[in-house]
């Protein structure tokens, strides 16, 4: 287990030493195009974050007609913003609940900022941090997408065909990785995905 936590450790070193050599923030950070699939998915993640239209920010830009800025996600009459809804929101907060047993990986309920450093910030496994990235990031994806038919269309999704939706998602992308070497390194959490 020693070794495992060192080696982890070193690769927080790593990408320090290698991603992150000119710039310290993550926020400020540009990937380079040599880096791994799991550090462009991250950055990606947090560049498309900073330009979502919550109703709170259509607001505060003049949208006009933005009526109702409460989420339409829950029954908590609180304003839509990125800390709630990704964060606070009890409709997401029951997808991730769900998520998180099924997987046996926590997915905290933080903003997407300290989610994702909490995942960088895990000493487990390159493939568990991976997975847990991509769990967040298929989150955030179908409860903007539920959010959206939601406003736009007027429709209503249930947390069990999001969540079931994104179990298929996760179980396709491993399925492409179970050769792998890391893979093979994780293989009680391979067959629980798997199942």
């Amino acid at each position: 287990m020693a070794l495992a936590t060192k080696k982890d450790m070193s690769w927080v070193k790593w990408v320090h030493e290698i991603y992150m050599k000119t710039c310290r923030n993550i926020w400020d950070h540009c990937p380079p195009q040599d880096s791994s699939w799991y550090w462009k998915k991250l950055n990606g993640l947090k560049e498309k974050m900073n330009k979502l239209l919550t109703k709170e920010r259509m607001m505060r830009l003049q949208f006009p007609d933005v009526g109702d800025i409460d989420c339409c996600l829950c029954a908590l009459a609180t304003p839509e913003n990125q800390q709630h809804l990704f964060g606070e929101c009890n409709w997401i907060g029951e997808v991730r609940g769900s998520l998180s047993r099924w997987a046996g990986i926590p997915i905290p309920a933080k903003n997407v900022e300290d989610c994702m450093r909490w995942i960088k910030n895990r000493q487990w496994r390159q493939f568990r941090k991976e997975l847990a990235a991509a769990l967040y990031g298929a989150l955030i994806y179908y409860a903007w997408q539920a959010r959206n038919w939601r406003v736009y269309r007027g429709l209503n999704v249930d947390t069990r065909f999001i969540t079931t939706q994104i179990q298929k998602e996760i179980r396709e992308r491993v399925s492409l990785f179970i050769g792998s070497r890391k893979a093979r390194r994780c293989q009680v959490l391979i067959q629980r995905i798997s199942n």
